[in-house]
């Protein structure tokens, strides 16, 4: 799972910073969440939520691990902190 998190981020960086909206966002919460699901990166997780900042938004993401969005995102918050 590592490596596949390491590629896609890897991939999703050689593009360029995705803006702050929409897609970009939403990728940002992704690495996130699979940092957290890792255990990993703790630091770079902090940087991604540090764009993200300290809103949710209309991310899916959460709702696979969770039965309620906010709550996985707050543990990924503080987690990375």
């Amino acid at each position: 799972m590592v490596q596949e998190i390491e590629a896609c981020e890897a991939k999703w960086r050689a593009a360029g910073e995705p803006r702050l909206t929409g897609r970009g966002i939403m990728v940002r919460h992704w690495l996130a969440l699979a940092n957290y699901l890792a255990g990993r990166d703790r630091k770079g997780t902090r940087a991604l939520l540090q764009e993200i900042g300290p809103y949710l938004g209309n991310v899916g993401a959460y709702g696979y691990f969770w039965l309620k969005q906010r709550e996985g995102f707050d543990a990924v918050r503080k987690w990375a902190k």
